[in-house]
């Protein structure tokens, strides 16, 4: 299992210095505090993970119940309390040892977390068909589109069935305001967003099936949580 895997081009060495950034002590341990200091940031969490319940419930309207998953990457446990008053059995996995150190300590007791390994997403040290659902939160817009692709045919692979995702879209007034703004030579165009189509096609290409999207907040936010199927 490499956990450094080395890979030229610039875009790809953002990606493995973000990925360094993590596995440290001292930003695991300031990791909430500074995510949640803000109330802001605090509801916009509570959007997200309202969204990710409506993924959960929509997989069992479809037939086939999410009982239990992996988190990847799972960071500090955060999703952890939405599983657990789900009654999911879950597992956690990122490549920072730090991050899951904070998550064992806050969940360790928890019944329902089987355990917590370190691994690399495009290296994924799992059974094929191992969990009901992969669910992948922050985490794509970090990734090259070039890895994105690996990551994704990996989280296929180990899904008997679902993956719920997160990504960044391009349906925001934000968005439309700094595109046209740029036209006119106003500050710089907006970094990308996916579209419906980009993203279908992009979950295409790993053998993966868009089933449904649920907007943390219509209009205002570009995050979506995105159920997909796996064939």
């Amino acid at each position: 299992m490499n956990l450094n895997k080395t890979v030229t081009g610039e875009t790809i060495e953002k990606y493995e210095k973000k990925k360094r950034h993590y596995q440290s002590d001292s930003v695991a341990s300031k990791y909430d505090d500074v995510r949640f200091i803000k109330l802001s940031h605090r509801l916009r969490n509570s959007r997200k993970l309202a969204a990710i319940q409506k993924a959960i419930s929509a997989a069992a309207e479809l037939g086939h119940e999410i009982k239990n998953v992996i988190d990847m990457p799972c960071g500090t446990g955060r999703i952890f309390p939405l599983f657990i008053s789900n009654k999911i059995s879950f597992t956690g996995s990122d490549i920072s040892r730090e991050m899951m150190e904070m998550a064992r300590d806050r969940f360790g007791k928890s019944g329902l977390l089987n355990g917590m390994v370190r691994c690399d997403a495009e290296f994924l040290p799992f059974r094929d068909r191992s969990f009901d659902s992969v669910v992948s939160i922050r985490f794509m817009f970090h990734v090259p589109k070039e890895v994105r692709h690996n990551i994704l045919k990996e989280m296929a692979r180990i899904s008997k069935g679902w993956l719920i995702i997160y990504y960044r879209h391009r349906y925001t007034v934000k968005y439309w305001i700094k595109r046209y703004l740029s036209s006119l030579g106003i500050g710089k165009p907006p970094s990308y967003r996916f579209s419906t189509d980009d993203l279908q096609n992009e979950l295409k290409s790993a053998g993966i099936i868009l089933v449904r999207i649920f907007p943390t907040l219509r209009l205002f936010s570009d995050k979506w949580v995105v159920l997909c199927k796996a064939n």
